[in-house]
């Protein structure tokens, strides 16, 4: 076995292993478990398969591989699981080894969390761990913290959602686990809000250092709370915060909301508002106006947060307006430039302002700079201006597009009308009006001119 497992992390494959768990010992429940978990970690299920190697599956270890598939395609993950299970499989009936082999990409967790298989899920919080880079040791953490919670709060619990850099590929090993709790608040009455929070907050942090400690993880929990109305007057706001939690998030728990938000947001049914860009772009011109007050009475370096702020807010009213939902912002500048720049809308200038901006942010907040002087900040500001400045101009100039699909669609639907009136009745349009409503014809021939001069 540790020839297979060595063979494993010493191939091409190397780089994209998260971790290996085994199962040796099953009892009837983890069985079942394990049949149910083969439809994911299979690239296809013949209806025989579970007759032709019923002893097969039910006497051999079965060993969970989870590989990363962050970076790739749609088409280069089913490669992967393919060739992966391809060339292990052969290794395995070549040696003879009473292994069963299971293969799951992130993309399969996904699909297992969308069907709410969280059972499914749990399965990768109790096996034996031959290897893990993290990924085990998150399911284990997680586990135990959702169900301390659950316990306590039950039918409350609307949904448990890991998040952050775990789901996108970009943690590292001193991560944190982010989750997110969504709790219903709409029948409490006998707490105001403000009280309510600070309680659940309360409850949930010490749960996940109760759950640190009874899984003897290294990781940190880092949950954030959000009541149930909290949460939806943040999305109905397309608040880019809990847009990116819903996009990206993984339910490890959800009584039916959450999934069903998330489709319907994958769907485009859930999209900005030009409302929400409105207010975007208001509090973007709050935040630098709160900037330049700062900077009047002390030169503190905290400014820096709310210039970087400012800017990226105002990008992603920008981006809302387009009638695109607004990603974190270091995505940002990137959709800036494939929106606007790649199109000869924006200048890269103003792409690399903002980077650089938000840099000097993250900067000061991971101790690579201790202070900005007075100058480098007059500078940043200088450039929150211009920044901001532009995309206010570019709102406005898509604010007229939008206005100009709205008239055009609002043209080809009255001629449309007038079409099927004419082959309805057989009459035109115009001398019907004319003769039956004289009193609204005037009325139709100012249309019509506004049509023709538009």
């Amino acid at each position: 076995m540790a020839d297979l497992k060595d063979d494993i992390l010493n191939s091409e494959y190397k780089d994209r292993v998260l971790g290996i768990m085994e199962f040796k010992e099953k009892n009837e429940n983890i069985m079942n478990l394990l049949k149910e978990l083969i439809y994911y970690s299979s690239i296809m299920v013949r209806d025989d398969l579970f007759e032709k190697y019923k002893r097969e599956i039910e006497v051999y270890k079965h060993w969970i591989i989870i590989l990363s598939d962050f970076d790739l395609s749609s088409e280069e993950k089913i490669k992967l699981k393919a060739s992966f299970l391809e060339k292990y499989l052969q290794k395995i009936k070549n040696e003879k080894l009473d292994i069963w082999l299971h293969v799951l990409l992130i993309e399969d967790i996904r699909n297992i969390a969308m069907d709410s298989r969280f059972e499914l899920l749990d399965l990768l919080a109790i096996g034996n761990v031959i290897y893990d880079k993290g990924i085990f040791e998150i399911f284990r953490l997680t586990s135990v913290h959702k169900k301390l919670i659950i316990d306590i709060l039950q039918k409350y619990v609307v949904a448990y959602v890991l998040a952050g850099s775990q789901v996108k590929g970009r943690s590292v090993e001193s991560s944190d686990v982010d989750i997110y709790v969504v709790i219903d608040d709409t029948d409490v009455k006998q707490h105001t809000f403000e009280e309510l929070k600070i309680k659940l907050m309360d409850l949930i942090l010490n749960k996940a250092m109760e759950a640190k400690i009874l899984v003897n993880s290294k990781k940190d929990l880092h949950p954030q709370v959000y009541t149930l109305t909290e949460f939806w007057l943040a999305m109905s706001e397309s608040n880019p915060v809990i847009i990116t939690f819903l996009r990206d998030g993984i339910p490890l728990y959800d009584r039916g909301m959450f999934i069903a938000w998330k489709q319907l947001l994958l769907k485009g049914i859930i999209k900005p508002s030009q409302e929400a860009a409105n207010k975007y772009m208001t509090a973007a011109e709050n935040a630098l106006k709160e900037a330049r007050n700062k900077l009047k009475n002390i030169i503190n370096n905290l400014i820096i947060e709310d210039l970087a702020v400012a800017m990226v807010t105002s990008a992603q009213a920008v981006i809302m307006d387009s009638g695109l939902l607004p990603g974190d912002p270091k995505e940002t500048p990137e959709m800036l430039k494939q929106l606007f720049v790649d199109k000869g809308i924006l200048s890269m200038e103003y792409v690399n302002m903002l980077s650089e901006v938000w840099k000097m942010r993250k900067d000061f907040e991971h101790g690579k700079v201790n202070e900005y002087k007075y100058e480098d900040l007059m500078n940043v500001f200088e450039k929150a201006e211009k920044f901001i400045s532009e995309m206010k101009n570019l709102k406005q100039i898509i604010d007229k597009e939008n206005e100009k699909k709205i008239i055009d669609n609002y043209i080809l639907i009255y001629e449309e009308l007038k079409t099927k009136f004419q082959d309805l009745f057989n009459v035109e349009y115009k001398n019907y009006v004319k003769e039956k409503m004289p009193i609204e014809y005037n009325g139709l021939e100012n249309l019509e001119n506004d049509i023709k001069n538009y």
